[in-house]
């Protein structure tokens, strides 16, 4: 008799925690993220792990069925200027000679010649300043 009453009374409980939680995480995944703010520097040191790892349940289902958010170029970048000016691809980017995969170019790279080459330039200032911040 007494372990009926309290199967009662748990069942309910239990069901308004798992639905509490359910709520908050699809609350959280449908606020608004912070979108439009350029990238800070914490002051913790960034894992060089990678993780496939989502924010929460309904990123991983938007992922998972390719629904994922457009994302965003920090700096605007285009190729055309670099190459009618004579550059080549193995000039910035390692392995591209080798394989399919080509490295991105690290910011300090690519300062050595912005230093000097359109430096009053807005992107190149974007740059400058994610150099300065390492």
């Amino acid at each position: 008799m007494r372990f009926r009453w309290l199967r009662s009374q748990l069942l309910p409980v239990m069901v308004m925690v798992v639905a509490s939680g359910l709520a908050w995480a699809l609350l959280r995944a449908v606020l608004p993220a912070e979108v439009g703010r350029a990238p800070t520097q914490s002051a913790a040191p960034s894992s060089t792990v990678f993780t496939p790892a989502h924010r929460n349940a309904l990123d991983a289902l938007r992922d998972f069925f390719g629904r994922r958010r457009t994302p965003v170029q920090p700096i605007a970048y285009t190729h055309k200027v670099h190459l009618a000016n004579g550059m080549r691809c193995v000039n910035c980017h390692t392995g591209v000679d080798t394989g399919p995969d080509a490295a991105l170019p690290s910011v300090k790279l690519c300062m050595t010649c912005h230093q000097f080459i359109a430096a009053d330039h807005r992107e190149i200032r974007k740059l400058a300043a994610y150099f300065e911040r390492g």
